[in-house]
């Protein structure tokens, strides 16, 4: 068994553990079901005489350090915690997210001088700038049913309104500031050159950024036609960028040159759209790619992504309980590399443009099949509708991207500008907004999936994915 092979399966039991952990199952029925898996490998070593059963025997115990590490980390960053909950005093520390502006309010992240981080909502009026230093004085709320999500972002409790008593604003200079200083100042360009519509699922498209700006009944269109997840910046716009900037740099720089500038502008775009757990997935994919390339090795879609997820979940293992946005993005774009070709293999097409369109439609179709169940899961159903919309809507994304960074980045330079150049970039705007209305007007299929229905469910598509292997192998996709 190659190093590649072993690692793969480690990364992979260690996710099994951290996922059990997230479901709930205790530490020692984890310990003694991963014992006797264990001991059952090395049993069948003696009968076969393959080494390579007892190496997968000791790699499953790989499942119960994952879901260990989840539970330590769980308890030394929220159970361990220096906060007194419920009891109203002062408490002073630093902004560290960019304040997100609502209709009614503003919200930001701040960590204590004793270390925890809370999340803070107050009057939308007060200025308040990412690097400030504030005092407050209001009660902390320990996170309930409805905020647990928050952990996932280190968020420890909550503080609604409190009086502010003062305000320090930064006085240095920093990085991640200066790239949300750049990220609000695009997003006025798109405010003060578009309508409201398109002004805010601009700023999602390019800038991932959350906006209070859409009217509710859009909101609504955008859930019933399947097209929430363009504004929130996955793993597709990502990727757009990443092939897009590694494509020009190869023409101005040498390999080396590029790789290396590749590389710090994913992590400088990843910083400044605020780090989503798409984004990272994206971005570590992506550099991945660019490393492989580097380094004249193959890219291997399946070691990337377990890499990735692993990455991921050591830094915060409370993302694949809490962050749907983690689960969605690996598995869509599994859905994408393992069910899609098998999709397409049905359907055969001489006519180019008509090829083009079968690729597009039976990735999306792949991706919707994925996250299914999920979706059912967290939002109460699913979207039909969304198999078509997204087909329409998702080839208008790169030129929307493009042609948004222009704008933003014009406007920037000289308003007038950006006027002109925001004329070329509200015809693809409109579309996707008219296409997103037009299907928002088909409600969502109602259904729900238990947990047991979720598991058959993927044990289908696993075996599908089995089954058509050859499939895959002849469409190239290393597995």
């Amino acid at each position: 068994m190659s190093i590649g092979q072993k690692s793969f399966l480690f990364f992979a039991f260690f996710i099994c553990g951290v996922l059990a952990s997230g479901l709930g199952v205790s530490l020692l029925i984890i310990l003694i079901t991963d014992s006797i898996v264990c001991l059952l490998f090395i049993c069948a070593y003696f009968l076969k005489s393959d080494s390579r059963l007892v190496t997968v025997g000791f790699l499953t115990l790989a499942v119960f350090l994952g879901a260990f590490y989840a539970r330590a980390y769980e308890y030394v960053k929220f159970e361990k915690s220096a906060i007194t909950y419920g009891k109203s005093g002062e408490i002073s520390g630093k902004i560290i997210s960019s304040p997100a502006s609502y209709q009614k309010f503003q919200s930001f992240e701040l960590k204590t001088e004793k270390g925890p981080v809370l999340s803070v909502r107050t009057d939308s009026y007060k200025q308040l700038s990412y690097g400030d230093e504030v005092l407050i004085e209001g009660a902390v709320k320990g996170l309930t049913t409805t905020t647990s999500y928050m952990k996932k972002d280190g968020i420890s409790g909550t503080v609604d309104f409190p009086e502010i008593i003062s305000i320090k604003e930064s006085s240095g200079l920093s990085i991640k500031g200066g790239l949300f200083y750049v990220r609000d100042l695009m997003a006025q360009v798109y405010r003060k050159t578009l309508n409201q519509n398109e002004s805010a699922l601009m700023a999602g498209i390019l800038l991932g950024q959350e906006s209070a700006d859409f009217p509710a009944d859009f909101k609504q269109a955008m859930k019933n036609s399947g097209t929430t997840h363009i504004t929130a910046l996955s793993g597709y716009n990502i990727t757009i960028l990443i092939s897009a900037l590694f494509f020009i740099l190869s023409f101005v720089f040498s390999r080396k040159s590029t790789f290396l500038i590749s590389i710090l502008a994913i992590i400088l775009f990843v910083v400044m759209t605020g780090a989503q757990s798409s984004v990272i997935r994206a971005a570590l994919m992506g550099s991945l790619v660019i490393i492989a390339q580097r380094l004249s090795r193959i890219y291997s879609f399946k070691q990337a992504m377990a890499i990735s997820a692993f990455i991921m979940l050591v830094a915060n293992p409370m993302m694949i309980e809490f962050d749907v946005g983690f689960v969605l993005s690996f598995l869509s774009l599994a859905g994408i590399t393992y069910l899609a070709p098998i999709v397409a293999t049905f359907f055969m097409f001489k006519n180019e443009i008509a090829d083009k369109i079968k690729k597009l439609f039976c990735e999306t179709f792949a991706a919707q099949l994925a996250v299914l169940p999920v979706l059912s899961v967290y939002f109460g159903g699913f979207s039909l509708a969304g198999l078509i919309s997204n087909v329409l809507v998702l080839p208008l994304i790169p030129l929307t991207m493009f042609a948004g960074f222009i704008v933003g980045v014009a406007g920037i330079i000289w308003a007038p500008l950006a006027s002109l150049c925001s004329i070329v970039l509200s015809l693809p705007l409109a579309l996707e907004v008219g296409i997103i209305k037009l299907f928002g007007s088909i409600h969502q299929i109602q259904a729900q999936f238990g947990i047991l229905t979720v598991a058959v469910y993927y044990l289908i598509l696993i075996s599908v994915v089995l089954k058509y292997k050859r499939r895959l192998e002849a469409h190239e996709y290393i597995i």
